[in-house]
């Protein structure tokens, strides 16, 4: 098969092509840049815990309702002792409008970013995305300050930059990875998204508790903003508009792609109306919405709740609540092997393995959910859970 590799290399030009194929760096970026998406993402749900006035007391409110465990020695003194700590007196309602703000622009341009990534190229919507991103969260905690709503507005501007990241991305993994290997390296770097909540979970709290909450901003975005140097400089769209790749990668991936290519031009106009009369489709939305809940739910509440009503400081908070996904990043690597492999050997049909696999991923943090409500306040099987 003869495939038309465009402008030819240049010869005795030495780069990156010397030391790692191109396909490799898109893949290394495209890691980075979703991991610290994620931390951007996930950040303010540390950092708001040091940021509002908080109250912590083991008493019973009016109604009888226990508001929180009772404090211990090692987490909160003599258990009775009210501490006010932040900047900001934001009551529970203010505080979920303002964690959500960034969802409602992060929502808003998932399907845009997807579009436009087809259309224009990933480099120019995903880095420059990421970036915008970056720089509104340095600046966030100075908005902070000025004005609660001025605060969600900036975090919704950010989650809007944000949306166009992963959409777009899948655009430059179709361009840029052969399909033998697609797999492999594109569940590498959408692993990132775990390893983003991870590091933001497990970081927030050290460096809000080291130089104060607005550290967790500038730290996240700074390192946003840095990403996008080598991304713009590194990053093309498809192989053959990459000047420095060399003739034979661009050979062995421009011919495997060659014939999906090829499909993807002759390729039939999308069937909304079945789509959305599907009940199949209409399945996975509802089960995805489910595991979404659970899991931005964890993203968005869980350092809160071990703050207010587990007592533990900040920096615990953040560690603690990254451990769920560690185990995710961890298994998730793990199960997607597991999968792949089952089908390959044959035990399990692409259908049956997508079932078994996400029935686990829905049915395991459910029941984990609801053993929480029974164990009261023993710490340590709520951190088990």
């Amino acid at each position: 098969m003869t495939v038309d590799t465009g402008t030819a290399a240049r010869p005795g030009r030495k780069g990156c092509k010397d030391l790692i194929p191109a396909r490799y760096i898109v893949a290394i970026l495209a890691f980075f840049g979703l991991c610290l998406q994620y931390t951007l993402k996930v950040n303010l749900s540390v950092a708001i815990v040091a940021m509002v006035k908080t109250n912590t007391s083991s008493d019973s409110s009016d109604d009888g309702t226990i508001d929180a465990c009772p404090a211990t020695e090692s987490n909160a003194g003599d258990g009775n002792t009210t501490q006010t700590t932040g900047d900001f007196d934001w009551d529970a309602q203010t505080q979920a409008e303002v964690l959500a703000s960034y969802y409602y622009g992060y929502v808003a341009t998932q399907l845009l970013g997807g579009f436009l990534g087809e259309k224009y190229g990933a480099r120019y919507i995903c880095g420059p995305g990421l970036f915008i991103a970056g720089l509104l969260t340095v600046v966030s905690p100075w908005t902070a300050y000025v004005n609660t709503y001025f605060f969600m507005v900036v975090r919704a501007l950010e989650g809007a930059a944000s949306g166009v990241v992963v959409p777009s991305l899948q655009s430059l993994v179709s361009k840029w990875f052969p399909p033998e290997e697609r797999t492999r390296l594109s569940g590498v770097i959408f692993s990132a998204l775990n390893l983003g909540s991870v590091l933001s979970m497990g970081l927030s709290g050290i460096l809000a508790a080291a130089g104060g909450w607005p550290l967790v901003f500038y730290f996240f975005g700074a390192l946003a903003v840095v990403w996008f140097i080598p991304w713009i400089f590194l990053i093309y769209d498809s192989p053959d508009k990459h000047p420095r790749i060399s003739e034979e990668e661009k050979e062995y991936i421009l011919s495997s792609l060659g014939e999906e290519l090829n499909a993807k031009k002759v390729a039939p106009p999308v069937p909304w109306l079945q789509l959305l009369t599907s009940v199949p489709v209409w399945t996975a939305i509802i089960f995805h919405t489910g595991t979404a809940w659970t899991m931005f739910t964890l993203l968005s509440e869980m350092p809160t709740y071990l703050k207010t009503v587990l007592h533990f400081d900040i920096a615990q908070s953040g560690l603690l609540s990254a451990l769920p996904y560690v185990f995710c990043w961890v298994f998730g690597s793990v199960f997607g092997w597991l999968s792949q492999w089952i089908r390959g050997k044959g035990y399990l049909s692409h259908l049956a393995a997508y079932r078994v696999f996400n029935a686990v991923a829905a049915i395991g943090p459910a029941v984990a959910f609801i053993i929480i409500t029974f164990v009261g306040c023993n710490s340590s099987a709520i951190v088990l859970s």
